[in-house]
């Protein structure tokens, strides 16, 4: 009886210590994960700094973002975007073509207050970029890894509800969260989608980002008549020496007159709006144009007629400066609506 209590006392503190055990290597392991998950964590820098340069009669527009010995500079030309990093004022990335979303449903302005930066324990060594990218719902963000000579594009990542906070990424789990609250966060969903910046012209953009063309404007001396789909002679853009006339929007049948003006790069023409054509008001709630609203000085778009007789058209919009945003943009252009809105714009030559 007496060894029977002996062996009974001795499993119970065999079993409280191995509790024990268990317990510390529980906390332990929590603490490693905890710790493991500080380590990875990128959080949104939100003392930053910007300039700006939105002037649209300029060769392209400026947005610089800084924080503490890291800049930021984002270049647009027409709808195309460039990115370049410095650090401690050296270059840290050269220009790199990145996608931003800021000209279909929105404006430079807009574009800028959806940028974000995300930085471990604030060492601008390396980090990660946030850009707004293309929607139909939900807000979508495009996520680019910088580091030194290097950005990588990462994936799309898209939120789910309509929240406000701030951003952070788990390099460890590759997630992306939206901080609403100290306790409560959004997961965004990761969308299955390669993103390939195919840009025309991207060592001529680079040149012009670096200071090494200066682009002067002087009379055109185009003639033709450019589509989507020739056949259809209601949606075209035509276009005789100074002057041009072009489809931009079905809904209420709305058709301009052009100002042209060449280029210093070769082949490309400068397109602004000079007046309204003709427009219907079938639907009051659709888009209209009011002539007085709309900037006459900023350039609309550009052309560049290729070598096989076909013309790419950089579609930039007209801009509302009474609303102060670019309208008749994406698929509220005419012709990018014909192309299915696919970017670039490629023209065939109509006889």
């Amino acid at each position: 009886m007496k060894s029977l209590l002996i062996l009974l006392l001795w499993v119970c503190i065999s079993c409280k210590k191995a509790n024990s055990l268990n317990t510390t290597n529980e906390k332990t392991s929590i603490g490693s994960t905890t710790n493991n998950t500080k380590e990875n964590l990128y959080t949104e820098v939100l003392n930053m700094s910007k300039q700006t340069d939105y002037d649209l009669n300029k060769p392209f527009q400026k947005l610089d973002l800084n924080h503490n010995s890291l800049t930021v500079k984002i270049r647009y030309l027409s709808e195309r975007a460039y990115i370049s990093i410095e650090n401690n004022k050296k270059e840290f990335v050269s220009w790199k073509p990145v996608h931003i979303n800021f000209f279909y449903d929105t404006s430079l302005e807009l574009a800028e207050k959806d940028i974000h930066i995300l930085l471990k324990q604030n060492d601008p060594s390396e980090g990660y970029l946030l850009l707004p990218s293309f929607t139909e719902q939900f807000s979508t963000y495009s996520l680019y890894h910088f580091r030194k000579d290097t950005l990588n594009f990462i994936g799309i990542y898209e939120v789910s509800e309509f929240v406000k906070g701030t951003f952070s990424f788990d390099e460890n789990s590759k997630n992306v969260y939206i901080h609403s609250s100290p306790s409560k966060k959004l997961k965004l969903n990761k969308i299955e989608q390669n993103q390939d910046e195919k840009f025309n012209n991207i060592n001529e953009d680079i040149k012009l980002l670096d200071g090494k063309v200066e682009e002067k404007i002087c009379q055109s001396d185009l003639k033709g008549t450019w589509a989507v789909i020739c056949e259809n002679e209601l949606t075209e853009l035509e276009i005789n020496k100074n002057e041009g006339f072009l489809s931009l929007y079905s809904v209420n049948a709305i058709y301009i007159n052009l100002k042209v003006e060449k280029s210093s790069n070769k082949n490309e023409y400068i397109l602004m709006y000079a007046s309204v054509s003709s427009q219907r008001n079938y639907y009051e709630n659709e888009l209209k144009i009011v002539d007085e609203d709309i900037d006459k000085n900023k350039p609309i778009g550009k052309l560049t007629v290729l070598e096989n007789g076909k013309a790419n058209l950089d579609w930039i919009g007209l801009y509302n400066r009474k609303k102060q945003k670019l309208e008749f943009v994406g698929k509220d252009f005419l012709l990018i609506s014909e192309n299915g809105g696919k970017t670039p714009l490629i023209l065939e030559s109509c006889k």
